[in-house]
C-alpha cells in the first residue's frame, strides 16, 4: 500500500490548524501525513508508519511530507510544523532536503 501510494503521489499532508485560545485565531498548521489508497480511502499513519519505518519507504514518506509542507507554505502566511524525529534529522538525505 505504501509503495503504491508513493508511486502514485498519494502520500498527502492534511494541515491541521492550531488555534490560539486567547485570540481565537489560527497561529499555525501542523502537517499530518496520510495515504490515499487505491479505493480513495484516507489512511491514518497508525496503519502504515511503523511498518514503513522498518522498511525502505519511511525516508520517501518524510521527503513527501516536507515537499507537501513547503508547497503549502507558498499559499499561507502561517507557519507549518512537521513532526520529525531524531532519526529524520540524522538522515543525510532528509537533512539535505530541509537545508535546501
Amino acid at each position: 500500500m505504501v509503495k503504491i501510494a508513493l508511486n502514485t503521489n498519494n502520500v498527502v499532508s492534511y494541515f491541521q490548524p492550531l488555534y490560539n485560545n486567547k485570540t481565537n485565531k489560527i497561529e499555525k498548521y501542523e502537517s499530518l501525513v496520510r495515504i490515499i489508497d487505491e479505493e480513495g480511502k484516507v489512511i491514518s499513519p497508525f496503519f502504515f508508519l511503523d511498518i514503513a519505518k522498518k522498511g525502505r519507504y519511511y525516508t520517501q514518506i518524510t521527503q513527501q511530507v516536507i515537499s507537501n509542507s513547503f508547497l503549502a507554505l507558498e499559499k499561507t502566511t502561517k507557519d507549518i510544523s512537521i513532526n520529525l524525529g531524531a532519526t529524520d534529522i540524522e538522515d543525510d538525505f532528509i537533512r539535505d532536503i530541509i537545508l535546501k
